[in-house]
């Protein structure tokens, strides 16, 4: 694989209480010519921006789901 090849990077974060700081990578990573995948596992407040897999997505494929989750904290 050459240096100069694109690459998907997982970023995998809380977008409610760390959207900006994860949005920053996320940023910085596609400048530097590479994809993202956002993976939002917040479970408290609005996410800072849309992610790649939702917290939704995320519960569900855990067994779980958002409201049950957010009601634990």
């Amino acid at each position: 694989m050459s240096s100069t090849e694109s690459k998907t990077i997982v970023i995998i974060g809380t977008l409610d209480t760390k959207g900006k700081e994860v949005k920053y990578v996320k940023d910085y990573i596609e400048n530097r010519g590479h994809r993202t995948l956002v993976v939002d596992a917040g479970v408290l407040g609005e996410p800072a921006f849309e992610p790649d897999v939702s917290r939704e997505m995320v519960a569900q494929a855990g067994g779980s789901d958002l409201a049950h989750l957010s009601a634990r904290g």
